[in-house]
């Protein structure tokens, strides 16, 4: 698990594809982090296995999913990453909960800088938008990201970047028509599905709305 808190960015080196599978060696450009053999970590929000590192970096697998439902196969040698280890029990977390699963690839529509913030606009597909709502959280390369707005029939999402993390991070690198990797909020997929089997059983029983539904609810 993760928070979307980017630790540092990483450099491709090398991407090898077979057969649906690959591997990818990432040096580190800033801040060395420390790590040993099976940890998870966070590549553009990706959750990837190490097989082998040492104090410059490291190399990963990836996986047929990954590959995908993500924009790691596209890169190459000298692309940057947002890197961030799976988090520890009693660290904080500072953004929100991220499972570093990519649910799909956005688009983006535009970028539009300022002083020391950016306003980004990204098309996400239309099977994503009913996780996503204004104010809620969405992760976006790895980056735990906050919600401003919400466009039309268009499937537009916007998000205000704030100038920390355009220095620490690849968001300033980004223009439209680059793909980003998207994971929602992965508690609005639990409350979808627990809704989904709440209608089952009340569709099943027809009670509709009566004293008992109340009461498990908490309204009574």
């Amino acid at each position: 698990m993760f928070t979307g808190l980017i630790e540092t960015v990483g450099l491709v080196m090398s991407l090898c594809l077979s057969r649906g599978y690959g591997r990818v060696r990432i040096l580190f450009r800033d801040k060395h982090l420390t790590m040993g053999q099976g940890d998870s970590i966070s590549v553009d929000g990706a959750c990837l296995t190490v097989v082998c590192c040492d104090k410059n970096g490291f190399e990963a697998e990836i996986t047929k999913e990954t590959i995908s439902k993500s924009s790691l196969a596209n890169k190459k040698y000298g692309d940057l990453v947002n890197l961030e280890r799976a988090i520890r029990i009693g660290s904080r977390l500072g953004g929100h909960i991220v499972q570093g699963h990519i649910d799909g690839l956005g688009q983006v529509v535009c970028m539009d800088k300022f002083r020391r913030e950016a306003d980004v606009a990204i098309k996400v597909p239309d099977s994503l938008m009913k996780y996503v709502v204004e104010k809620g959280s969405i992760t976006i390369n790895g980056i735990s990201l906050t919600v401003s707005k919400i466009g039309g029939l268009e499937s537009i999402v916007s998000v205000v970047v704030v100038g920390y993390s355009l220095e620490h991070t690849t968001l300033s690198s980004l223009k439209a028509g680059d793909w980003v990797n998207i994971e929602v909020d992965i508690l609005a997929k639990y409350l979808e599905k627990l809704l989904g089997k709440e209608k089952i059983h009340r569709d099943k029983d027809d009670k509709g709305l009566d004293l008992s539904f109340l009461s498990k609810h908490g309204f009574i």
